[in-house]
């Protein structure tokens, strides 16, 4: 997960194995609330991964994802990039 502000100046980035390592979910979920109003976020997924509802609703109600299936357990990659509210 990259978090950039609204000039594109990289704030943070950070890794997280949501395949592999379920704690790992939770984590990203957390990490999602917890990026600051007007900031950008791109996740992107090369090969396996998995998320749980709570990431999906984390997508879909505060990043305006309208994507309901995102991030299945599937080896297919993704991108999501989102501005949060």
């Amino acid at each position: 997960m990259v978090v950039l502000d609204t000039n594109g100046n990289v704030i943070s980035t950070s890794n997280y194995d949501t395949y592999g390592v379920p704690a790992d979910v939770t984590a990203l979920a957390t990490a999602l609330n917890s990026v600051a109003s007007g900031n950008i976020v791109v996740l992107t997924v090369w090969d396996a991964s998995s998320v749980n509802s709570n990431v999906r609703n984390v997508l879909n109600s505060v990043y305006g994802s309208t994507n309901s299936n995102t991030w299945g357990s599937s080896r297919v990659d993704h991108i999501f990039i989102g501005i949060k509210p």
